[in-house]
């Protein structure tokens, strides 16, 4: 890995901690386990920044479903009872690990969030994917039916174009033929 700034490094070592970062230079490393050629500190560093900024996001947005969800029923978001519950639980492990400062961005989860055929989302559902990207869709879709108006979805495509370069959005779950 290259380091431009020893100090930043180091400074980045204490603060954020060796455990936390190295889920950031995964996608770094190739193969045989080693960097591959021309991995800065300052790439892993970008995408840690935007991993926060998405944490961020995603926390506020599952806040506000949380709160609207103990006052509404199942029938006013147009979903069966299971894959609500699904989304509930889906949501309810990404609010923790967005509480408790963990990577969300490329993390896969272990269910594939369930999708219900009657709801039309804003982009299409990727069917294999236990990334990130169905959840976002999911949040999409929950905040539309609150009754106070928000742009999350408009603020999540601004934070998609700070994705720095080089970090392909399939990470995320991202269905292949979707716009990079």
């Amino acid at each position: 890995m290259l380091i431009a700034d020893e100090k930043e490094a180091l400074h980045c070592l204490k603060h954020i901690t060796y455990f936390r970062l190295s889920g950031y230079w995964q996608i770094f490393v190739n193969a045989n386990g080693k960097f591959r050629a021309n991995t800065s500190c300052g790439q892993m560093l970008d995408i840690y920044k935007f991993d926060q900024e998405l944490r961020k996001l995603v926390f506020g947005a599952i806040a506000m479903i949380e709160v609207s969800l103990r006052k509404e029923i199942t029938r006013k978001y147009g979903l069966e009872s299971k894959v609500f519950v699904a989304w509930l639980h889906n949501l309810t492990l990404l609010r923790n690990f967005c509480s408790h400062h963990r990577r969300i961005w490329n993390h896969g989860f272990a269910a594939i969030v369930r999708h219900q055929r009657k709801i039309s989302f804003r982009k299409e559902w990727n069917p294999k994917s236990t990334r990130i990207y169905n959840s976002l869709l999911a949040i999409d879709h929950l905040l539309g039916k609150l009754p106070f108006p928000q742009d999350w979805y408009g603020r999540l495509e601004q934070l998609l174009k700070k994705l720095p370069e080089g970090y392909p959005q399939k990470h995320m779950g991202f269905p292949a033929n979707e716009k990079q």
